[in-house]
């Protein structure tokens, strides 16, 4: 294993085996549709945020990138944005997962990854991968609720100042 000690024929597909006696392939092909919908559904809600969020790569899977626009860079299309403005993004979403993490009461990772719309160089987008199947629509909105409360610390905005965030993010 990645963390522990192996064997040469390591048990792994046990844990594949157990499940699949258990759920069946109907039952996994519900959690895995499940999963999809609920990263689909955090896409919308970044779509409709205004600004403030915007969707690197649209979840095919379970798996969504995205990343924070402070309100200075809002309205710049990829071609528009300087080496400047594209280093105070990647600082910027950085800075945002750092402390969500460090926070404790949400998480996403982030990754850099290299956008066609963004350029040759990579760019840092957060990662949300929805693996829980009891991952609910309330539980994206308190994600993206903390990521707001995060931003406005760390663009030194007041929260009556953050009022043209989207309901489902205050």
């Amino acid at each position: 294993g990645r963390f522990t000690l192996e064997g040469s024929r390591p048990a792994n597909a046990v844990y594949l085996h157990s499940n699949l006696n258990i759920f069946g392939v109907r039952g996994y092909e519900i959690l895995v549709d499940r999963s999809i919908r609920t990263a689909r559904f955090m896409g919308r809600r970044i779509e409709r945020s205004r600004g403030w969020f915007e969707i690197i790569a649209r979840p095919k899977t379970n798996i969504l990138l995205y990343r924070c626009v402070p309100p200075s860079l809002r309205g710049k299309g990829p071609g528009e944005l300087t080496e400047e403005d594209r280093a105070t993004l990647d600082r910027l979403n950085v800075e945002l997962q750092t402390r969500q993490t460090l926070r404790g009461r949400t998480f996403v990772s982030r990754t850099a990854i290299r956008s066609p719309l963004h350029g040759p160089d990579h760019v840092v987008a957060l990662r949300v991968v929805i693996a829980n199947p009891l991952t609910f629509e309330a539980d994206v909105d308190r994600v993206l609720r903390d990521q707001a409360q995060i931003l406005g610390e760390i663009l030194g905005l007041e929260k009556e100042n953050m009022g043209e965030m989207p309901e489902f993010m205050r």
